[in-house]
């Protein structure tokens, strides 16, 4: 683009109280001591992942800043999904950085780690219940065989298991907060939180506002620590953030299983996992939707993208989950929130354009309204559908 055309982008002062304004410009000045103290900071855990011999292949965290006396709007802290790696949002943190932000690309808790049954995050069951149960469970034939429900009387023998099972998979439908959820588990779920917060603590040296993006388990992430850290974080963008896994039976089947360390591929066939991963990702979901939101509400602008066509988070969670911030939140601070119909074949990984099984051909202007939203405040809901690009925004390659 022209450097005429880009300089409405490049205001050449800020105004009072810019962190908490709506509408704000690139005004902040990048220092050398900025730059020293942030790098610092990040440097010191990127080198503990490089050091790590459990280390898993292009999937290191990664941070893209601008040079000393340059202008910014601020940090954006961008967040990938489950079973994913910072390359996910790649072309996002690309675009953001190019029109002036300073983008910090994390992974969620040990993703940076192969070996997901060692080092991921999951819940288990504590272990003087779990080895009877587990075989239990591998003596069936039927549950045995079939990682998730095909016949009718699956559930039945899951929960014919233990004369307890029943009172398990309630105590993890319910949430982590519960007596027996401590009575039954042993659990690392909220490491996806912890490791946030600390990433975000990396970044606080750097000037002007932080902004906290993700997508699934990435978007539950970017609302926990906005709900969290209200006065730190300014907006938040979230794309078909995962606050309950979808699908109510396969969930209770997931649920029930997880703790027993059941196997199943990811995306790559090389990463296996227990069911005890996703169990996870499932706790954390429930937590930010079931915990008090008034922080959120009241004082972080969010913006929050989902589609009809969900094949992992719960769509009718998501929806009530924006209509709970809207009803809650104090004048002035806007919560828009938008769902793709399903025959625009918005895919639940909606951040990057070949994700699988279907592509987002809506993409350009997804990043184009996420600007606009990190910038005003503001989003064209009534454009998000369109191909076409907003001449007025920076133009996505």
């Amino acid at each position: 683009m022209p450097v005429a055309a880009r300089a409405r982008f490049f205001p050449l002062f800020c105004g009072a109280e810019a962190r908490n304004q709506l509408e704000i410009q690139r005004c902040h000045t990048l220092s050398k001591d900025h730059i020293a103290k942030a790098k610092t900071a990040m440097d010191k855990f990127l080198q503990s992942v490089e050091s790590n011999p459990h280390r898993r292949d292009a999937a290191e965290p990664c941070y893209s800043l601008h040079e000393p006396g340059d202008l910014v709007y601020g940090t954006a802290l961008v967040f990938h999904g489950f079973g994913q790696s910072p390359q996910q949002c790649q072309l996002l943190a690309d675009y953001l950085f190019d029109n002036g932000f300073n983008v910090y690309q994390p992974c969620l808790a040990r993703h940076y780690l192969g070996n997901p049954t060692l080092n991921w995050p999951q819940v288990d069951l504590k272990p003087e219940l779990k080895e009877k149960i587990r075989q239990n469970f591998l003596k069936d034939p039927v549950l045995a065989k079939e990682l998730y429900i095909s016949a009718e009387d699956t559930m039945q023998r899951v929960r014919s298991l233990s004369p307890e099972m029943s009172d398990m998979i309630a105590a993890l439908d319910q949430g982590d907060c519960s007596q027996d959820f401590q009575r039954f588990f042993e659990s690392s779920h909220l490491d996806y939180f912890t490791e946030a917060e600390q990433r975000l603590e990396e970044v606080r040296a750097l000037p002007g506002p932080i902004f906290a993006i993700g997508i699934s388990m990435g978007g539950a992430t970017a609302l926990h620590l906005a709900n969290t850290y209200p006065d730190t974080i300014s907006k938040v963008v979230a794309y078909a953030p995962l606050l309950k896994t979808m699908d109510d039976a396969r969930r209770e089947f997931a649920l029930a299983i997880g703790p027993l360390d059941v196997k199943e591929t990811g995306w790559e066939p090389s990463l296996q996992f227990t069911v005890g991963c996703l169990v996870a990702i499932d706790l954390c979901g429930t937590r930010v939707s079931q915990s008090n939101i008034d922080n959120l509400a009241k004082k972080v602008a969010t913006l929050l993208l989902f589609t009809a066509n969900e094949d992992s988070a719960d769509l009718p969670t998501q929806e009530k989950f924006a209509q709970r911030l809207k009803s809650i939140s104090s004048d002035g601070v806007p919560h828009l929130h938008y769902t793709y119909r399903r025959e625009l074949e918005v895919p639940h990984a909606m951040i990057h354009p070949n994700e699988r099984p279907i592509a987002n051909k809506l993409w350009r202007r997804m990043y184009q309204e996420t600007f606009r939203f990190l910038t005003t405040g503001k989003a064209r809901q009534d454009e998000l559908d369109s191909l076409r690009q907003d001449e007025t925004l920076p133009q996505v390659p």
